[in-house]
């Protein structure tokens, strides 16, 4: 309609351009803030009331419920109020945790960017090839580096439901910072063995898992050791070691290397020990202890 004052096109109760209230036979509700013109949607939907609900609610948002007592108002012609929707206990939950979904979603993207940035999550290459890499994402790991981490990582293994019985005899045992492997003897075949992994840079819960099984007759001589045998002190206490000779000696250390440690069983030998070398450095420096990293030795040719 146009406005008798101003003559501008003009909707609502009152003109947008002078403020002139408008007469007007048109039933014009202001919902939400805004004014709506229900008579305009019976004009253009007729008789069709479903149309004219769903005609409602794209203007404005209004839920079914809602939209349908005020436009079944509308074609009685009845009173409508202003109205302003209040949201109910069930939308007022809903929309809290739409936005504490949102606050996660942002710390934990800043949480990522932030990790990444500072190294604790990277890119593992397990394969290069001509002109291609392969790997995986994941984060840092330092299991060497505190008695507790070896500690953590061996209750791990003692957790596995084959190793109940609280028995679990290492024929090989390796590690790093990074990974642990492990040929341990079967629990219910004596001759067998089971090969045995731990990769702590998996990005989520590193865990054990469990290989191919090994026939005996196909490993070389030597002896198993049980593992309450070995002290996660003294490995620690081992790799300590090597670290403070290579500092003291200024031997310098390729970007990614990692520092091996093995723990060493024959049948000659009298006693298990700990033997280690430096992955990539050099095929001359290794260092060996016993299981409590005493002892320490040095082999440098």
């Amino acid at each position: 309609m146009l406005c008798p004052n101003c003559g501008e096109k003009a909707t609502g109760k009152f003109c947008s351009n002078c403020g002139t209230a408008l007469k007007s036979e048109d039933t014009i509700v202001r919902i939400n803030g805004v004014d709506i013109n229900l008579s305009e949607i019976m004009r253009e939907c007729g008789d069709a009331r479903i149309k004219a609900i769903k005609s409602l609610r794209s203007q404005t948002g209004l839920g079914l419920t809602d939209a349908k007592e005020i436009m079944f108002k509308a074609y009685e012609g009845k009173h409508i109020p202003e109205y302003t929707h209040k949201p109910n206990q069930k939308e007022k939950k809903s929309s809290l945790r739409k936005r504490l979904v949102s606050l996660l979603m942002i710390v934990g993207l800043v949480g990522m960017v932030f990790i990444v940035v500072t190294g604790k999550i990277k890119y593992y290459e397990t394969l290069r090839l001509a002109g291609e890499s392969r790997g995986y994402i994941g984060r840092e790991s330092k299991i060497l580096e505190s008695q507790e981490g070896i500690e953590q990582v061996f209750n791990k293994l003692r957790d596995r439901k084959e190793f109940e019985d609280g028995e679990i005899y290492l024929y090989d045992f390796s590690l790093s910072n990074e990974r642990i492997y492990a040929i341990i003897q079967d629990t219910t075949i004596e001759s067998n063995f089971d090969r045995y992994a731990y990769n702590g840079t998996r990005l989520f819960r590193p865990s054990w898992s469990k290989g191919d099984p090994i026939n005996a007759a196909t490993l070389m001589d030597g002896k198993s050791i049980d593992i309450n045998d070995l002290s996660p002190q003294g490995i620690h206490r081992f790799y300590t070691q090597i670290n403070n000779y290579l500092d003291k000696n200024n031997v310098e250390l390729p970007e990614d290397h990692l520092i091996q440690i093995r723990v060493h069983t024959n049948l000659t030998s009298a006693l298990p020990e700990l033997t280690s070398s430096v992955s990539g450095l050099r095929e001359d420096l290794s260092f060996k202890s016993d299981l409590d990293g005493d002892d320490f030795e040095v082999k440098d040719q």
